[in-house]
């Protein structure tokens, strides 16, 4: 019982309480005084020499596995797979990321003198040399608490340099180098979640929406899911971040969580087109017309002094070939919410689409006088809500032009209708 107990007592020294691993028997710096003297006094190159040397093994023991991984050159475009988490098998990695970003600190002083002399900077190379720097010391985590000193001092360096990773993404999102700004605000909220820094919430959510940004450009969604979430969760109610977690789950076919989170979207935009649009229109293209009508009918029932929501509801309409009711539902969010271009591009088109189909139900038979005013009188209402509709949106031809070309064309507008010709064959 006694030997039981006792190497209890053992085990629980060796592997921590609560499975936190035990990291002071492991930390033996041995080389730091070395290489910060060297650094000090300008000699980087002995310096990377010893840092270097942190990484060599035993070949024997080794048996042909590489796990001796060589820094970045100085000078080159840099590349952080040398710490990419595949850490060396060694008891002093930790050592070795503590100085190795020491010495990218050393020339990123160096890259930094550069910038403010203005002698011959290299932007890319002070960003690079910063990435570095902050990339090893997050790598020293958790590790490095046990060592109060160095703890402090890494813990220092990084607090005064956080805010350029976000300079750094900016930087690279102005280059359209996704991958790279990707880095940089993904280490941004890494080191922050690590709370190696405390962050303000605006700049918190602002990294985390960049990070999430950026990876809907590189089509990495899961990571989109993730930070975009994570904003929902921390209050962050912006249109810009259900777009983007919105899209990810459509671009990931996840459809059931896409209707969901878009209902969520409607709740916390109500003035946003897009949100009920998608929604809609994804009814729509998939033969469940009802659903969409269904849909549009609670929304307009729940809030029916809100414009948009009416033009929804005569949206379904339109798309159903209604064209009658969805006037009926257009023209009463005109009336709420005057000047809505979508809306008046909407009733300029449905107009023209009564005076067809009135066209149609003609042919074969003799026009009455009444018959031709009620076709001239649609087709007047067309250009009624179309010509606002380009006041609007002058630059957005396809709201209003092919449209206005039907309406010209039957009103006899000669003049009109040569300028809008123009329109047309210049969007081709």
């Amino acid at each position: 019982m006694r030997r039981l107990f006792v190497l209890f007592i053992m085990l629980a020294c060796l592997f921590g309480g609560a499975g936190t691993p035990v990291y002071a028997q492991d930390i033996q710096f041995t080389k730091d005084k070395q290489v910060k003297k060297l650094l000090r006094t300008g000699k980087a190159k002995e310096a990377e020499v010893i840092i270097n040397s942190l990484l060599k093994v035993d070949p024997k023991k080794a048996k042909n596995k590489k796990t001796d991984v060589p820094m970045v050159a100085e000078g080159t475009e840099f590349d952080d797979s040398y710490l990419d988490g595949k850490k060396p098998k060694i008891n002093d990695s930790i050592e070795y990321y503590f100085l190795t970003g020491l010495y990218k600190r050393t020339q990123y002083d160096q890259e930094n003198t550069k910038l403010y002399l203005k002698n011959k900077p290299d932007t890319v190379a002070y960003f690079s040399r910063l990435y570095e720097m902050m990339d090893a010391l997050d790598h020293c985590y958790p590790g490095l608490n046990t060592l109060k000193h160095e703890d402090a001092e890494a813990k220092d360096i990084i607090r005064q340099h956080k805010d350029n990773l976000g300079r750094g993404g900016n930087f690279y999102l102005a280059k359209k180098d996704m991958k790279s700004a990707f880095k940089f605000f993904h280490k941004y909220v890494q080191m922050a979640d690590k709370q190696l820094f405390t962050s303000t919430d605006s700049l918190m959510n602002r990294a985390l929406y960049n990070t999430a940004y950026v990876a809907s450009q590189l089509q990495d969604y899961n990571t989109v899911l993730k930070y975009g979430n994570q904003l929902l969760r921390r209050g962050d109610i912006s249109e810009e971040t259900d777009l983007l977690v919105v899209d990810a789950l459509s671009k990931m076919g996840r459809l059931d969580e896409w209707k969901e989170a878009l209902k969520q979207a409607v709740n916390r935009h109500p003035e946003s087109f897009f949100f009920y649009a998608s929604l809609i229109d994804y009814y729509i293209d998939n033969g469940a017309s009802d659903k969409a009508l269904d849909y549009a009918d609670g929304l307009v029932k729940n809030d029916p002094m809100n414009g948009l929501k009416n033009f929804v509801k005569g949206y379904v309409y339109q798309h159903i070939g209604k064209y009658h009711d969805a006037i009926i539902w257009m023209e009463v969010c005109d009336r709420l919410d005057p000047g809505v271009p979508e809306n008046l591009s909407a009733l300029g088109f449905c107009y023209v689409s009564m005076a067809e189909e009135f066209e149609t139900s003609l042919r074969g038979n003799r026009t009455t006088p009444e018959e031709k005013e009620k076709l001239q009188e649609y087709y007047q209402q067309a250009k009624k809500y179309l010509e606002a509709c380009r006041q609007k949106r002058p630059d957005n031809p396809e709201f209003w032009a092919s449209a206005l070309y039907k309406v010209y064309y039957n009103l006899n507008d000669g003049d009109a209708l040569d300028e809008i010709e123009g329109i047309l064959h210049n969007q081709k």
